[in-house]
């Protein structure tokens, strides 16, 4: 059974397209599944692209969580040194939760994270979560790009002023959006070890998938290109 099966109360994004063979699992050959551009809507502020990738791929891995193998959730693999999926989807939500935290505060304390165990241990609470930070991604179209402060990392015993660093907010929605690809690509080893095919695009960067999606109808003779690729 995957997580989508589980519960009806999980909130729903519309259907997936799936590649000629429609399946994911059981080592469907990722290049078979059509890659989709991170969409672009219209730009209200210099921070909107921003915003707007980050809701894409948190789409992206929405998709991937909801059509997971529910035994495959809390599984780590040991010999590669590979985290759980739960473990890693928990770590860069925290992270995002973290950032609009300190959004209007310009204090972003990543140190702070939540480390929440149900989102580990039960993906329907991951996916409530990533639908929620979506809508909150959503929001904050048309917001400005402002300095911040951030700290990371900071050395046990560390006072509570010291350790800070200055950003904006256009900076660390571009941090967010890199370590959740680095999350992501992470997800996706741990999966096709277990032969489980992600869905195409993920845990590969908004600029390299846009790329591979111009090169993919370049090379595509123009009587055999769907229409989305015109």
């Amino acid at each position: 059974a995957t997580v989508g099966d589980c519960d009806a109360t999980i909130p729903r994004r519309a259907p997936r397209r799936h590649g000629p063979q429609g399946a994911r699992s059981g080592g469907a050959p990722h290049r078979q599944q059509r890659l989709r551009p991170f969409p672009r809507p219209v730009t209200m502020s210099s921070l909107d692209p921003h915003l707007d990738d980050a809701r894409a791929l948190l789409g992206r891995l929405f998709d991937e969580v909801e059509g997971l193998p529910v035994s495959l959730w809390s599984e780590g693999h040991e010999a590669a040194g590979l985290a759980s999926p739960g473990a890693h989807v928990r770590h860069l939500l925290d992270a995002y939760d973290n950032l609009l935290h300190g959004w209007g505060t310009a204090r972003v304390d990543y140190d702070q994270r939540a480390r929440d165990a149900r989102t580990e241990q039960d993906p329907r609470a991951a996916l409530v979560r990533i639908a929620t930070l979506r809508e909150r991604l959503l929001e904050l179209r048309g917001s400005e790009d402002r300095p911040l402060r951030t700290r990371s990392d900071a050395p046990e015993g560390t006072a509570d002023d010291d350790w800070w660093t200055t950003s904006t907010r256009g900076r660390e929605l571009n941090a967010c959006l890199g370590h959740a690809i680095h999350h992501c690509a992470l997800i996706g080893a741990r999966l096709r070890l277990a032969g489980h095919a992600p869905v195409a695009g993920f845990g590969i960067a908004p600029s390299t998938l846009r790329h591979l999606v111009r090169t993919e109808a370049a090379s595509t003779p123009a009587e055999d290109r769907a229409p989305c690729a015109r």
